[in-house]
């Protein structure tokens, strides 16, 4: 799969939210839920016309902001998903 195509683009950014949950969230997060959020999270996009050209970038970048406050911020990681989910379905429409 090529690194530029809209589906390669949502599920990188997605697999580093997993990461990051592993690495930031260690403590209230397994591995099997830091992996399925990262799916669930993918699933979403896809579902909502994330695996586009004209999307995808803008889904890696409210995942990025996802990220961000995952790591400096004490919201609980499903607040922080429906943010990115809120994000993106506003400067996506």
């Amino acid at each position: 799969m090529s690194d530029d195509t809209p589906r390669f683009i949502v599920s990188d950014k997605c697999i580093a939210f997993s990461q990051t949950l592993l690495t930031n969230r260690r403590t209230v997060h397994t591995d099997q839920d830091a992996v399925g959020t990262g799916n669930t999270l993918f699933d979403w996009f896809d579902s909502n016309g994330a695996l586009t050209a004209e999307r995808a970038p803008i889904a890696a970048r409210c995942i990025e902001l996802g990220i961000t406050l995952l790591k400096n911020s004490t919201s609980t990681t499903a607040d922080i998903v429906e943010q990115v989910k809120s994000a993106y379905t506003h400067y996506a429409r």
